[in-house]
């Protein structure tokens, strides 16, 4: 049976959701979210998280609709910061979290709880038992963050303007003519071929409000404060996107609360989640295939069999791999890993997705 994901209408804050089973389309942003559906952003959620050597943490996240993450943290009685970070959020097949990928830090885990609340979740997406507050909360209104942080992004100059798209979030935005501008521009112009030819450049700068030429309201602009480098010879990568349950390789890399061994000659552990039910991949001894019903969040496996040869090592990790998908019942895709749960919802199985060329 094909797998259907039911997918929230208002993206993870509204706390409102609808099925729909779309195709994804251009003009689909943020996680699979047609713009027109999308009522509840841009946000601004801000806290003071706990600090292990200082007062607190000051955070203000501004969520855009886009699929766009702008973040300030500020540590508080310390000197130097704030320090900002941006980059693209995606949400969880579920709808219960965000995951924040950026360009300073390892990815940020949040629980969405109700239309107002963020609570920070731990690497393993597991609640932080604590009484202390985790939390960050939805402002009245949305507070625009102008931040200085380093810079990587495709650039171009054509009629006396330069226009740069940020390679992390893709936000394209003009530049503005002052501060080290007039570097950033003979830079190009001495390395470009073609007139309007996108190159990548490096450099140190704000994301300012700025009147621009034409139009009633400030726009976002970019301010170099330092050039850098430009380098032709080099691209983006793609941005990055939430893979598919379905036609994805798996490896799996927590069992339980333990890593897994790899086992050197032997197949890695694996699944491979097929649009017809079935469900193959390797218990990192035997062959493994079954079937498997996806709905929404929950997931149960059923027929599951494997070959039978012996292995001199991992017998015993293939058994609990086993005996742990049999008590699978829920399941949820953030960005590029899989999560499988039991009855009481609680982390079992973790997987990885890995490109196959």
């Amino acid at each position: 049976m094909k797998v259907l994901v039911s997918v929230f209408a208002l993206l993870l804050l509204t706390g409102c959701a609808s099925s729909a089973g779309q195709p994804k389309t251009a003009s689909d942003t943020a996680e699979g979210l047609d713009q027109t559906r999308i009522t509840a952003l841009p946000a601004t959620f801000s806290g003071t998280l706990p600090c292990a050597d200082c007062p607190g943490i000051d955070l203000h996240l501004n969520l855009l609709a886009d699929g766009v993450y702008l973040l300030r943290k500020t540590y508080q009685d310390r000197d130097g910061g704030p320090f900002f970070d941006i980059g693209r959020y995606l949400r969880s097949s579920d709808g219960r979290e965000i995951i924040l990928y950026g360009g300073r830090e390892a990815p940020k885990r949040f629980e969405r709880v109700g239309p107002d609340e963020l609570r920070l979740l731990d690497r393993d997406g597991q609640r932080i038992e604590s009484e202390l507050n985790y939390s960050l909360l939805r402002e009245p209104e949305f507070r625009a963050l102008e931040p200085r942080l380093l810079l990587r992004g495709k650039y171009r100059y054509l009629a006396d303007a330069g226009i740069f798209r940020e390679c992390l979030t893709g936000l394209e935005m003009p530049v503005a003519t002052e501060a080290d501008n007039r570097a950033l521009e003979e830079a190009y112009l001495a390395a470009r071929e073609e007139p309007g030819e996108e190159m990548i450049v490096s450099l140190e700068g704000q994301l300012a409000q700025r009147m621009p030429m034409e139009g009633p309201s400030p726009v976002r602009t970019l301010v170099p404060e330092r050039f850098i480098g430009v380098w032709p010879e080099q691209s983006c990568s793609s941005p990055i996107q939430r893979a598919t349950l379905e036609n994805t390789y798996w490896r799996l890399t927590l069992l339980g609360s333990e890593g897994v061994q790899r086992v050197p000659n032997q197949r890695e552990p694996h699944l491979v989640f097929r649009e017809d039910g079935r469900v193959t991949g390797s218990d990192g001894c035997n062959a493994l295939t079954g079937g498997y019903r996806a709905d929404d969040s929950k997931m149960e496996f059923s027929r599951l069999a494997t070959t039978r040869k012996a292995c001199p090592e991992g017998m015993e990790q293939a058994k609990q791999f086993l005996d742990t998908l049999g008590a699978v019942r829920s399941y949820r895709v953030i960005g590029q890993h899989l999560e499988l749960l039991d009855a009481p919802a609680k982390l079992q199985l973790r997987f990885e997705m890995v490109a196959l060329h």
